[in-house]
């Protein structure tokens, strides 16, 4: 590594790198990278010409939509060599044994706990033996015509 290939220790660059490289997926908006530097202040033109294309010269960051900003492997290197980013740990992800499912034994029912149908009244079912009418149709209950 040579001090040529790497931005120099304390410039936006340098702090733009170690940004990119500690966010997820090591990406970050522009916006992003410019808040962090509190570089707001100064103009886009400028920080494109100070911070974005000598990293991109160095081969760093990758410009993706015009908007975000993409950390290369030699950036990630950089940035694990030098910088306080730490390697992510990759977890194994372990799946769970389903557990044995909890069910009641069969119990016939208890025929005294059912409740007593209720009495018909005389008269209730003599709406049975009106007939209907389904269009120009006339229909007594039972096929009877």
């Amino acid at each position: 590594m040579g001090s040529l290939d790497y931005p120099r220790a304390g410039s936006a660059a340098q702090i733009a790198i170690f940004q990119i490289c500690a966010a997820p997926d090591a990406m970050l908006s522009i916006d992003d990278v410019r808040a962090v530097l509190e570089t707001k202040h100064c103009s886009a033109d400028a920080f494109r010409r100070n911070v974005l294309m000598p990293l991109q010269d160095l081969g760093l960051v990758n410009v993706r939509s015009k908007c975000f900003l993409i950390a290369t492997d030699k950036a990630k290197a950089y940035a694990l060599k030098f910088g306080k980013v730490q390697q992510p740990k990759k977890e194994r992800y372990v799946g769970q044994v389903a557990a044995p499912r909890a069910v009641r034994p069969f119990k016939p029912l208890d025929v005294a706990k059912l409740r007593a149908p209720a009495p018909v009244r005389p008269g209730a079912l003599d709406y049975r033996s009106i007939p209907s009418r389904m269009g120009s149709e006339c229909r007594l209950p039972g096929g009877v015509d």
